[in-house]
């Protein structure tokens, strides 16, 4: 069964809002957790395929309850695994205030959907 209109004009409404705090998140924790200006590019450009998803032939909202952090999070694990330097879930966490479990959900939903997995 497709979304109904009211759900998708739901999340049309917050999609925008969560993307640019997550960016901000990500930006906010590349200092500190030393990443390089090309991961972090990935991490947004992760993040931007998964937020931006054509939603109008899924049956479900991707994401539906994770928190901009959660997602950034999930994100820049995914581009540090890519690049071979992973930064471990806790640290992340700890950083960007998301739970280690959460990013862990997250990632392995990102990771799929990007084809990493």
């Amino acid at each position: 069964m497709k979304l109904s209109g009211k759900e998708i004009e739901r999340f049309e409404e917050n999609r925008t809002k969560n993307y640019l705090r997550a960016l901000d998140i990500i930006y906010n924790s590349q200092k500190i957790l030393g990443l390089s200006d090309e991961i972090c590019e990935r991490a947004c450009d992760i993040l931007e395929k998964e937020i931006f998803k054509d939603i109008t032939k899924m049956e479900e909202i991707p994401y539906k309850n994770r928190q901009p952090k959660t997602l950034a999070s999930a994100a820049i694990y995914l581009a540090t695994v890519e690049y071979g330097d992973a930064i471990p879930q806790k640290k992340i966490g700890k950083v960007t205030g998301a739970s280690e479990n959460a990013i862990s959900t997250s990632f392995n939903e990102m990771a799929t959907s990007q084809g990493v997995f």
